[in-house]
């Protein structure tokens, strides 16, 4: 976020030090179940979903969630180093 207001600020779309309030600007998080796939049977089709993604970077990164049961943050923030 605050590489965003640090964006439109050198681009004078915003003024420095002017109070930001985002109160209703991102929809509130909802608690509730993410499901997994526990049985070996619903591993196919996942990577049959994850293939049929467009983007070579999306997928990779699905793979290597899939491969090493990383974290989606971990994953984001990996540099190609790590994944040597």
């Amino acid at each position: 976020m605050n590489g965003i207001i640090v964006f439109a600020i050198q681009d004078e779309l915003r003024e420095e030090g002017k109070v930001l309030s985002l109160n209703g600007a991102l929809p509130k998080y909802e608690k509730g179940h993410i499901p997994a796939i526990t049985k070996p049977s619903e591993i196919g089709p996942l990577i049959i979903a994850i293939e049929a993604y467009s983007s070579v970077v999306t997928r990779a990164a699905l793979r290597m969630a899939m491969y090493t049961a990383l974290r989606p943050g971990v994953v984001v923030q990996a540099n190609e180093s790590s994944l040597i």
